[in-house]
């Protein structure tokens, strides 16, 4: 880890991923994430690509019946239009696993920065789909990983 005045900045998007998923197996995120019930790192998908990060939901009242996905990109520095591409690519195929109900799944994006191009598209495809994408933005300090969304 490189050191600046504020953070510590990873050098590795796999050091990032682990920090996140430190933080997600102690239940330190919930309070931004919503009350999973499991997560699980790096999934496999059927065109040889891996989601980062799944979240998992249980129903309130049968902890074994799964209600509602999170899908997690994370990107050590910037999140780019192909980042954004991957991540929708992503959004599409579980939407097809969980018979197109796209009321069960959500999408987020955890990055240090967000190009304009990002942002301007999820802001024209929330106006006329309705479907959102969570922005967070991280920063590292000592006592971990902090987020703050990014309103668009």
């Amino acid at each position: 880890l490189s050191i600046d005045r504020y953070t510590y900045i990873p050098k590795y998007e796999y050091t990032l991923m682990s920090l996140l998923s430190d933080g997600l197996a102690k239940g330190r995120y919930k309070n931004i994430f919503g009350d999973y019930s499991d997560y699980l790192c790096y999934v496999p998908t059927s065109f040889d690509k891996e989601i980062d990060v799944l979240l998992a939901f249980a129903h309130p009242e049968n902890c074994k019946q799964i209600i509602a996905y999170n899908i997690i990109e994370l990107k050590k520095d910037r999140f780019d239009e192909m980042a954004l591409g991957q991540l929708l690519q992503y959004e599409d195929w579980l939407r097809k696993k969980v018979n197109g109900d796209s009321c069960t799944l959500r999408t987020t994006a955890i990055a240090k920065r967000f190009d304009i191009k990002v942002i301007t598209y999820l802001r024209t495809r929330k106006l006329l789909e309705n479907k959102y994408v969570t922005l967070l933005e991280y920063r590292n300090t000592q006592d971990g990983l902090e987020f703050k969304p990014i309103e668009y």
